[in-house]
């Protein structure tokens, strides 16, 4: 029976470990670590965050985050494991592997054309995915690998990424070669693609929104022509600046092209006024004077009229009448 106050030490492959049950504290190469299993463990707490974000973006947060600490592994174990960089890489491999991190050999190494291939055997992160429905590889590893690759070579690297099963089990291999791209960048691109994607539908939406806006303002502002020189102007819903430019121009081109001497504006669908409107229809009327027509208005609602009065447009140069069919009236009486 170990006493619990006692520390307990081992020392794989130039890696130590220590115990200090006392303090439920647990030591690899001197860092606090904790001892769990990578099925059901890990796999329960990695699987729903791969499914949750995508394989792809799940795989670039993690290699990214793996890459940081290069630095750190470069200098406290390569560094530490061997003379060269390839002697280091493959003693900081033997010391994680006995933590359970997979079999590290280093088939091919060329430091001139920035080039190596790295085969891990047994890999861990593999492991944690035998019972998974969609894996997402090896990014930890990936990671590790880009970042100590590219302080080795003095570059930015990149690493391809193929996992097979050998008789013995299965395996990871890396391709790693000098490249411009980076995780940082390929992350952010991938961030970019899914905002855009995410909000493709919100645009399309907004376009189909202005295409039925574009329409409704095409009915809701007919120009009819009603009579001889007569044109009517239905008006429904609200006027805002865009729509006054609108009814203005195609009232005013019409007037030209017709040669009409009446054009009555029938505000019956207008339910509500405020200055702004109000003033709208004064340039209304009063672009329609300036080419020597006349304006008529009708239809207009209780509510409306106090607003226009309010409003001042009850000063306006234009005659008012209940209801289309009088104004029609007093046009054709005066015509005849």
């Amino acid at each position: 029976m170990t006493d619990p106050d006692d520390t307990l030490s081992l020392t794989v492959d130039n890696c130590p470990f220590t115990w200090q049950p006392a303090q439920a504290r647990m030591t690899g190469a001197g860092i606090p670590g904790i001892f769990v299993w990578l099925d059901p463990s890990l796999r329960q707490l990695l699987e729903p965050l791969s499914q949750e974000v995508g394989v792809a973006l799940f795989r670039l947060l993690v290699a990214y985050h793996a890459s940081v600490g290069a630095e750190t592994d470069y200098q406290a174990c390569v560094t530490h494991f061997g003379e060269t960089f390839e002697e280091g890489f493959l003693g900081w491999g033997r010391a994680v592997a006995a933590s359970g991190w997979g079999i590290f050999s280093l088939p091919h190494y060329d430091l001139a054309e920035k080039r190596a291939v790295v085969r891990i055997d047994h890999p861990w992160e593999l492991g944690v995915q035998a019972r998974v429905a969609e894996g997402w590889g090896c990014p930890v590893l990936a990671g590790k690998v880009i970042g100590l690759f590219s302080i080795a070579f003095g570059t930015s690297c990149w690493a391809d990424e193929t996992v097979t099963s050998t008789d013995e089990g299965q395996r990871v291999e890396f391709e790693v070669y000098a490249s411009d791209r980076t995780i940082a960048e390929e992350l952010s691109r991938l961030r970019q693609a899914r905002l855009e994607e995410a909000q493709r539908p919100l645009a399309e939406k907004l376009a189909l929104i202005e295409e039925q806006e574009e329409a409704i303002r095409a009915l809701g502002t007919p120009i009819l022509e009603v009579w001889d020189g007569v044109l009517a102007l239905p008006i429904i819903g609200r006027v805002d600046s865009r729509r006054a430019a609108e009814i203005t121009e195609d009232l005013l081109e019409r007037i030209v092209a017709t040669q009409s001497r009446y054009a009555i504006l029938d505000l019956t669908g207008v339910v509500t006024v405020d200055a702004t409107t109000a003033e709208h229809f004064l340039n209304i009327i009063s672009a329609i004077s300036l080419l020597g027509a006349e304006c008529l208005v009708c239809g207009i609602q209780p509510a409306v009229a106090q607003a226009m009065a309010t409003h001042g447009m009850g000063t306006a140069r234009a005659r008012t009448f209940g209801t289309m069919r009088s104004a029609l009236m007093a046009v054709i009486g005066k015509r005849r």
